[in-house]
């Protein structure tokens, strides 16, 4: 029979192991002369994302703000349903002919070519022979551009602006300056329509804290700052007042 007092090797491992210090374990992984070691290594991985954040931190819903008040129909339902009634559901490349050419389209769009460029690739021969685009020109090309639907309109404001130089009649010259600029409300209207963000909007404050206990508060993004939170308590008291 094995001796009661006579220790196992698992239990000399466990010793072991229990006793190593972190540190120690990342310096005796490299050997004398730089190298990496071949043997296992113990490393402490904090459970966090980049930029410090818990991954599963404690969140507090505000118990009434968010709640829905009626829906509506955003802008690119109006568009899906408008292309469905005109037969277009498959063919979301429409007005352009097919899927290669809005390809096409998206990358002449998205280069540093000027007008003038664009214009004279789709007047090039082998352009026109061998692409058969439905476009054939720059005008031809920025009105098939210009029917797809549109986002927040523009709107343009002048502003004089007196300058430090004079004129021969000894005045401040003035300089007309243009400012284009959206409609912020349309702009809202826009992103908060766009299912792309769907899953990335909040309607309501959160309270994130590290620890069950609600002691230790986090702030990241804006809905869990605490001026969103005082900001929903007053809007709730003036409503009340009517």
């Amino acid at each position: 029979m094995a001796d009661l007092n006579e220790r196992s090797y698992t239990d000399e491992l466990v010793d072991l192991l229990t006793s190593l210090n972190v540190d120690d374990v990342e310096h005796s992984a490299l050997e004398q002369d730089g190298q990496p070691s071949k043997h296992a290594r113990i490393k402490e991985v904090e459970d966090e994302e980049p930029g410090g954040l818990l991954k599963d931190p404690f969140i507090c819903l505000h118990p009434t703000a968010g709640r829905i008040l009626r829906k509506r129909k955003t802008i690119y339902d109006k568009i899906y349903k408008t292309r469905v009634k005109d037969g277009l559901r498959d063919k979301p490349w429409e007005p352009f002919a097919d899927d290669e050419e809005w390809d096409l389209v998206q990358f002449l769009m998205g280069s540093s070519l000027s007008q003038k460029d664009i214009d004279q690739y789709l007047k090039l021969k082998i352009t026109q022979n061998r692409s058969a685009l439905s476009f054939k020109n720059k005008q031809t090309f920025f009105q098939k551009i210009d029917s797809l639907p549109q986002g927040p309109s523009w709107l343009c404001e002048t502003f004089e602006s007196k300058g430090d130089e004079l004129d021969e009649e000894g005045n401040q010259r003035i300089e007309y300056l243009e400012l284009w600029r959206h409609d912020p409300l349309e702009c809202i209207r826009e992103l908060i329509g766009n299912p792309i963000f769907c899953e990335y909007l909040r309607y309501a404050p959160e309270e994130v804290f590290e620890d069950v206990y609600g002691e230790k508060l986090m702030y990241s993004e804006m809905w869990t700052a605490e001026w969103w939170r005082d900001l929903q308590v007053h809007c709730e008291q003036q409503a009340a007042r009517g």
